[in-house]
């Protein structure tokens, strides 16, 4: 399977529009049964990443959470 490609499909475009994903992200991989060698044909794809906080999420330069989005 052609991870890139799916992630680059129109299904996944929300990783290049949502204001706390597109350009924040910094690491994806897989996860799930793909990650470890168990999927099967109807297993499900999951991806996984770590994006850097928006600039508003940051207080006072400890890295604390300005305040908990009911949306995440």
């Amino acid at each position: 399977m052609d991870f890139i490609k799916l992630m680059n499909s129109k299904e996944y475009d929300f990783l290049r529009s949502h204001p706390r994903l597109g350009n924040r992200i910094i690491f994806m991989g897989l996860g799930g049964s793909y990650a470890y060698g168990t999927n099967h044909e109807n297993s499900d794809i999951d991806f996984r990443g770590i994006t850097l906080n928006l600039p508003s999420g940051v207080q006072d330069g400890n890295f604390r959470i300005a305040k908990k989005h009911s949306t995440w």
